[in-house]
């Protein structure tokens, strides 16, 4: 799929605000893919689409894990989740995109996970980062995004683990398995 193409399915399927946030995350995709060494053409696709199901409400997101068989227990976390696969999965059945690797981005976005490959990295960084979000210490972040990829993993994993301990929330396994791969491998020394 033409990257003008997912850009302007996803202008479609989402409101004015989030689709400046996918733009967003494209322009930064773009970045720590020239940075590190990332695939370019794959990391600003599965950019333009990794929030394609942003828009879709709780119920439509519900059917769709249900009707594609997506794991049931991310159902008992955060509606905030649900997109990253729903959006993998309409990534592939609608739009015919099969590149495992854009798909998988697509899927982990959220979450994170062990083991994550550097296209998976520069998605869920590139979401993180880019320029339009304003969270706390995000400006900290993008500093360390400039010189080390993992670094940066690690910062946006400790600053959303904090954020759902002080909202009491649920933190999926995926996002403290991600964490712990990336401190266990050595990154953080």
């Amino acid at each position: 799929m033409e990257l003008e193409k997912a850009i302007e399915i996803v202008r479609n399927r989402s409101s004015a605000k989030r689709f400046q946030h996918v733009l967003g995350v494209v322009d930064a995709a773009a970045m720590l893919a020239d940075r590190f060494g990332c695939d370019r053409e794959k990391a600003m696709l599965a950019a333009a689409l990794h929030d394609i199901a942003k828009c879709e409400t709780k119920e439509r997101l519900h059917e769709l894990m249900i009707t594609a068989g997506l794991p049931q227990e991310l159902l008992s976390y955060q509606v905030e989740l649900w997109h990253a696969p729903v959006g993998a999965y309409i990534t592939q059945a609608e739009l015919s995109v099969i590149d495992p690797d854009i798909l998988t981005a697509i899927r982990f976005h959220t979450t994170g996970r062990a083991n994550m490959s550097l296209l998976e990295k520069v998605v869920f960084l590139a979401d993180y980062i880019e320029l339009g979000r304003t969270t706390p210490r995000v400006e900290e972040c993008r500093q360390l995004a400039e010189a080390n990829l993992d670094q940066a993993m690690i910062f946006a994993y400790q600053r959303t683990i904090e954020h759902l301990l002080q909202q009491q929330m649920a933190i999926h396994p995926d996002t403290i398995l991600g964490y712990n791969d990336l401190v266990n491998t050595g990154v953080s020394e």
